[in-house]
């Protein structure tokens, strides 16, 4: 039924919850599994005077620094595609840089998905309000703009079964 599942990752353990479910529907439907992790460039934004928002690159990482974080990535969903492969899950690895939300939704409809998989908030590095707002905004975003059906878990905490 499902002959392609994007499954979106932000590189936490809480985020490969989505991984055994998604390994599931790929091995019931012999599908292709495309794991995507999005990296967030830091770019703050200010309010203009006339209510703009305007973006201030601080703290930008360097072309060598993004390099870098892009083969982290990389490195990273081949260790999470490693045992989907050994069950004979076809798995592909794709690294970019925007909006999750975004990102996920155009790249689904771009790439004749199937469906969508992923948790409704990840922990990643930082484990702020703000990072668990955004990851949960992700989720709701996703199921909001997308018409694709949508694989979503609630992560548990590291630990529980």
């Amino acid at each position: 039924m499902f002959k392609k599942i994007l499954v979106g990752l932000d590189g936490s353990s809480f985020s490969e919850q989505i991984i055994r479910y998604a390994s599931e529907e790929a091995l019931q439907h012999r599908s292709e599994v495309i794991l995507l992790r999005v990296l967030i460039s830091p770019i703050p934004t200010t309010m203009t005077e006339k209510g703009i928002l305007e973006h201030i690159p601080l703290n930008v990482p360097t072309p060598e620094q993004m390099k870098v974080e892009e083969e982290e990535a990389l490195d990273y969903l081949e260790s999470v595609a490693s045992p989907m492969r050994e069950l004979e899950i076809d798995v592909q690895c794709i690294v970019q840089r925007g909006d999750p939300r975004e990102l996920i939704v155009h790249f689904a409809a771009e790439n004749n998905i199937e469906l969508v998989a992923i948790t409704t908030h990840g922990h990643g590095l930082l484990r702020s309000l703000l990072r668990k707002v955004v990851f949960g905004a992700v989720a709701e975003y996703v199921l909001k703009n997308s018409n694709l059906p949508i694989l979503l878990v609630k992560p548990t905490e590291e630990g529980e079964q």
